[in-house]
């Protein structure tokens, strides 16, 4: 493939209200605290399947950066040539795993605003690029419901009673099991507007659209800057009552001290240190428990921090960690075979990683959690949430049921209530 050859010009702007460039029906957002930016139009589409599928897509970036004139006077993250990515769970999906290019980025960075057009060598200018916003249209509430019925709670029971017999069995030390639940989406619906409503509400995560997936994930695998990397874990969830704080209390000291839980949070976080090992230098993490509060639940969590040896840039170290024991299980390719086995459903690329990465090689990449993806379909389209716990040796698996319905609560409350 011979890279196309793109102009790429970043200059500091006006204030925007970013969502509001965004497209209605297929958004391209990343929404942090200080840290945003909306992708408008396709210039780019790289794509890529199977068990190579981060490290072709990698290849492929480097080779569009190395043809690319870039003109960078913001030098901020998601400024110059930036992509936005969603990677696959698994290599044997049916879905690809994709890095696209925006025609206009519109991004804030520590208060500041800046806009980058992308272009063709040779193409008119990109002035005609430039899109007019568009206020966010009243949306209708969509049911879509996180409690399942009988017939998914017998479905997922027997599913994770085979789970645990290969547990039991010494085959695994644990597995990540999922479930889905599906809702029809009212035509020409603005997903601008649950994504308003997941932003407002959900302030600690990251809120991003991407191909048509979207949530609010509240876990970053890579962030790598300067060769700094940061990561953070999460294993571990108990419920969390905002207006029960003595309760909240006894939950988070359960996070602390349970020992199933002190054993599913062990395997996630040793899985990555052992993964990025080969890649970095002076890594550290907090060795005491760490709780995380969301709105609906709290998290056990280990903060990650290294130096990233030369030549190494986000792709590769999210290709070195991913899955991870948090998504997947323990030992990890055992995992993922049973997951293909037990599970009736393509997790496409819910708990697969979702981010972007700039010219330098620097980014993020953060796990698909909290998340829905929509599909077209003959009448109209069709939102998917899926959900998932991690099974140990010992597990209540009514308990870990239960936590899969608490997990799928944020998108269901935005399809509401947006």
């Amino acid at each position: 493939m011979v890279a196309k050859q793109l102009i790429v010009k970043s200059n500091w702007c006006n204030k925007r209200d970013l969502l509001c460039y965004a497209d209605s029906t297929h958004p391209l957002v990343w929404l942090q605290a200080n840290l945003s930016a909306v992708g408008v139009g396709e210039i780019v589409r790289l794509t890529a399947s199977g068990d190579e599928r981060i490290t072709q897509l990698n290849s492929k970036w480097q080779e569009l950066v190395r043809a690319a004139q870039i003109h960078d006077f913001v030098n901020a993250p998601h400024s110059g040539l930036t992509s936005y990515g969603a990677i696959t769970f698994a290599g044997a999906s049916a879905t690809n795993s994709v890095l696209i290019v925006p025609q206009v980025i519109f991004g804030e960075y520590q208060g500041r605003y800046f806009k980058t057009t992308v272009t063709e060598r040779g193409a008119n200018s990109a002035d005609n690029l430039i899109p007019q916003p568009t206020p966010l249209v009243p949306w209708q509430e969509v049911a879509l419901q996180h409690d399942p019925n009988q017939a998914e709670t017998s479905d997922y029971l027997a599913k994770a009673r085979r789970a645990l017999a290969t547990i039991d069995s010494g085959e695994l030390k644990k597995i990540v099991l999922a479930r889905q639940t599906s809702a029809a989406l009212p035509v020409r619906a603005d997903l601008r507007a649950p994504l308003k409503w997941l932003w407002r509400n959900y302030r600690n995560c990251t809120t991003f659209a991407i191909d048509g997936f979207f949530g609010a994930t509240p876990e970053t695998i890579v962030r790598s800057t300067d060769r700094s990397f940061a990561s953070r874990v999460l294993a571990g969830t108990v419920r969390f009552n905002p207006e029960d704080p003595l309760a909240n209390s006894a939950a988070g000291d359960i996070l602390k001290t349970s020992p199933r839980i002190n054993k599913e949070h062990d395997f996630a976080t040793q899985s990555v240190i052992n993964a990025l090992a080969p890649l970095v230098d002076e890594i550290s993490w907090n060795r005491d428990p760490l709780v995380i509060e969301l709105p609906n639940v709290l998290h056990r969590a280990t903060n990650i921090r290294a130096k990233i040896k030369p030549c190494y840039n986000s792709l590769d170290l999210l290709a070195a960690m991913h899955p991870t024991a948090a998504v997947a299980g323990t030992p990890t390719a055992a995992a993922v075979r049973l997951i293909g086995e037990i599970e009736d459903f393509d997790r496409a690329r819910y708990a697969g990683a979702v981010g972007w990465i700039n010219q330098h090689g620097d980014g993020e990449w953060a796990l698909g959690l909290r998340c829905a993806q929509v599909h077209s379909t003959a009448g109209g389209a069709q939102i998917t949430a899926t959900a998932g716990g991690g099974l140990v040796a010992g597990s209540d698996i009514f308990a870990e049921l239960a936590e899969t319905t608490v997990k799928m609560v944020p998108i269901s409350q935005a399809l509401k209530n947006a």
